[in-house]
């Protein structure tokens, strides 16, 4: 879904929001959440899926609210 949200974006031209979202759910969200959830939690692999899953889920959360404001504007 963020895949799909973050190329409608990008396609209507905000280029800027899908890649900061990108760059925090990357960055912040996958390394800080596999590594609290590898290490301090002892998941294994089943922490990095689950930490993946978190991540599309938000970042689909924001570029949804991203896309909603983008089509107010332009009305």
């Amino acid at each position: 879904m963020s895949l799909v949200m973050t190329g409608a974006l990008q396609g209507a031209g905000d280029t800027k929001s899908p890649m900061v979202s990108t760059i925090i759910g990357i960055w912040v969200i996958r390394v800080a959440g596999i590594y609290v959830l590898c290490f301090y939690f002892s998941m294994g692999i089943a922490g990095v899926w689950l930490v993946n899953a978190v991540d599309y889920a938000i970042r689909s959360f924001f570029c949804c609210i991203g896309l909603e404001k983008l089509f107010k504007h332009k009305n």
